[in-house]
């Protein structure tokens, strides 16, 4: 799997810890919906990743550091949430 999109459909809860398993996925789009705790630091082993969408959802706590480890990412988007930080 390379690209997973569940835009808009109303999901609630956390991310899964397994979704670091899909090593090949290029975008992770998981916008507008409910999701809530913190990002995964798990992303940062998804190593593939170009783009991370999870705007207008739950989110809280602050960014991982391990998303530094994605040097092909260009496109971080995770506003309207609750994150915190500099």
């Amino acid at each position: 799997l390379q690209r997973l999109s569940v835009k808009s459909n109303m999901l609630i809860g956390t991310l899964p810890t397994e979704l670091a398993q899909l090593r090949d996925m290029t975008l992770l789009e998981v916008s507008m919906n409910s999701l809530s705790g913190t990002l995964l630091t798990e992303l940062g082993q998804m190593t593939d990743l170009q783009l991370i969408n999870a705007t207008h959802n739950l989110f809280d706590g602050t960014l991982p550091t391990e998303l530094g480890q994605l040097t092909g990412l260009w496109d971080l988007l995770v506003n309207d949430n609750y994150l915190t930080g500099t």
